[in-house]
């Protein structure tokens, strides 16, 4: 049956945010169809009315739309999904390691009303985008996916919890592309990463990481065991990190609680990651 009542709001117990998911006959369907959850964000819930531009593109594969959204609804996102809302992104958070991220993280501590015109914002596609009778602000979001920007999200996420209450001022420019032929969703996703992207240097293979031969590759590899050997006779999962930087951020968000990080660390050795060079030799 189709669920039609409110989805409960998220909550902290004992320390831990809790947030909940409705699965009825639709949700099912879309997880048969896309292989996975897809995000699906209705403001309301949120209590934000993001104002929204619609673009004339003049193609008939997309359609365009700018916006903005706060500092702390898309760190809160991150926080909800995690790497579920940059899989279709080309690598992982990099920390704090390059200028970058720093320069994102320095803004936000120091100047955060300047973050709408220090930052690029965030290129994003989604399924579909429902705007009020007036359209000019968006009621629902179906399907988000942030393909480049994942570094601004996830700096935003890790910055939160030394300054929650700047990401307040914080404003994140947003553009959204609604992908109309859904066949040629690859290749598109594909040239926005490779356009889009002017803050962090890509690798090339890194392109390649949405390739549908690699997707599948990565759901093999995380049920397929490793094999026991005169050395060992504890076998463990592999790892195929299909977007650079995968396998640290995930072992980054277990190491906050011991036992989740022996559990990942038992279930993924390091030793079984494997990239996408390593799988070209």
């Amino acid at each position: 049956t189709r669920y039609k009542g409110e989805v409960p709001s998220s909550k902290e117990v004992s320390g831990q945010k809790i947030f909940y998911n409705i699965i009825d006959i639709d949700k099912l369907y879309s997880i048969s169809a896309q292989s996975r959850l897809p995000i699906e964000l209705d403001f309301s819930e949120y209590n934000i009315e993001p104002q929204c531009m619609s673009i004339p593109t003049g193609s008939d594969l997309y359609k365009g739309y700018l916006t903005y959204l706060p500092g702390s609804f898309l760190a809160s996102l991150y926080e909800q999904y995690g790497f579920k809302i940059l899989e279709q992104n080309v690598r992982a958070f990099l920390q704090f390691k390059g200028g970058i991220n720093k320069g994102i993280k320095d803004t936000i501590i120091k100047r955060p009303n300047m973050f709408f015109a220090f930052n690029n914002g965030i290129s994003a596609t989604a399924d579909n985008i429902i705007m009020n009778n007036s359209g000019s602000t968006i009621i629902k979001i179906e399907n988000l996916q942030i393909v480049n920007g994942g570094q601004t999200t996830a700096t935003l996420f890790h910055v939160s919890k030394e300054a929650k209450e700047n990401l307040n001022k914080v404003l994140v420019p947003v553009k959204i592309s609604v992908i109309i032929d859904a066949d040629k969703s690859y290749d598109i996703v594909k040239d926005i990463s490779k356009y889009a992207n002017t803050q962090n240097k890509i690798n090339e293979a890194d392109l390649s990481a949405n390739h549908p031969v690699f997707v599948e590759i990565e759901k093999l590899s995380r049920y397929m065991l490793t094999p026991i050997t005169v050395d060992s006779s504890h076998q463990h999962y592999w790892f195929f990190d299909r977007i650079s930087r995968q396998y640290e951020n995930l072992y980054a968000q277990s190491t906050k609680n011991k036992s989740k990080k022996k559990a990942f660390e038992l279930k993924y050795p390091k030793q079984c990651k494997f990239t996408k060079y390593e799988l070209a030799k």
